[in-house]
């Protein structure tokens, strides 16, 4: 898929960022404990687009980071200063050592991988996870 039409259409259909923050408000509630859990909370967004989560997740002391494959998206994270790095999700989970992080999310990525890929990436998250992590996937 052409990804300027991509993020045209997400940028139409999808909704504003702040309304895709509001939406992501939900998650905070489980993410803030781990914060008193682990000291030093880190979190990682899987196919981080715009950043909206990587946004929310800064503002609440978590330190966050993204990777995402369109450069566009990029950025749109670098405009706003939040650490997102090019590369493919499931390749870059790989090189994430294992219990360094807090939190690993996908919003919207799942629904478009093969099975075969979503359950590596699962098997690598749990991996990857501290003990008590949590993993979002929606």
């Amino acid at each position: 898929m052409n990804p300027d039409f991509y993020r045209a259409f997400e940028g139409r259909h999808r909704g504003s960022r702040d309304l895709i923050k509001s939406r992501l408000r939900f998650y905070l509630p489980f993410v803030e404990p781990l914060r008193t859990l682990h000291g030093s909370a880190r979190l990682l967004d899987l196919g981080c687009g715009r950043g909206e989560w990587l946004e929310l997740a800064c503002s609440c002391g978590l330190e966050a980071s993204g990777v995402d494959l369109d450069s566009g998206m990029l950025d749109a994270c670098s405009a706003l200063g939040l650490n997102a790095k090019a590369g493919d999700a499931l390749q870059y989970l790989k090189q994430t050592p294992s219990e360094s992080q807090s939190v690993i999310s996908g919003f919207h990525i799942a629904e478009h991988l093969p099975f075969s890929d979503l359950l590596a990436m699962i098997h690598e998250a749990l991996r990857a996870l501290k003990p008590a992590g949590l993993l979002i996937l929606e």
